[in-house]
């Protein structure tokens, strides 16, 4: 966790003191030049991110194809998102409906074993008893 606050101190410094800012800046600058030394590096950041008109129309343009690209791709992989939802579905129904055939089986097991029990206890009384009344 303190590694992690650390690395964003020091990002934050770096972003907001522009200290070797090379990393964040479009024109990279020379290893080790300090971009908030200058004036004419400020000057240069401020004209940095401004685009020219067919700068701007051509960033536009690849933005649109990339949009429709992934348009594209959004289709098929919803079908695919159906597909697989009713597939879950008809597999979870299938294990609700085996789990249900599976615990009445095993209570009919167990009590049919009770059953057997309560006879055997029943035919000791039994022989306990006429023992008993023998004697």
């Amino acid at each position: 966790m303190r590694k992690a606050l650390k690395t964003i101190k020091q990002w934050y410094q770096r972003r907001v003191r522009g200290k070797k800012a090379g990393l964040f800046l479009m024109g990279k600058p020379e290893a080790g030049e300090d971009v908030a030394s200058s004036e004419d590096s400020k000057k240069n950041l401020s004209n940095l991110f401004k685009m020219t008109p067919a700068q701007k129309e051509a960033r536009r343009s690849r933005l649109q194809q990339e949009l429709s690209e992934a348009e594209g791709c959004l289709d098929p992989a919803k079908q695919d998102l159906e597909q697989f939802c009713t597939e879950a579905d008809e597999e979870l129904k299938l294990w609700k409906e085996e789990k249900l055939a599976s615990l009445k089986t095993t209570f009919r097991i167990y009590a049919k074993l009770q059953l057997q029990h309560c006879q055997q206890g029943l035919q000791c009384w039994q022989a306990v008893s006429t023992a008993a009344a023998s004697k």
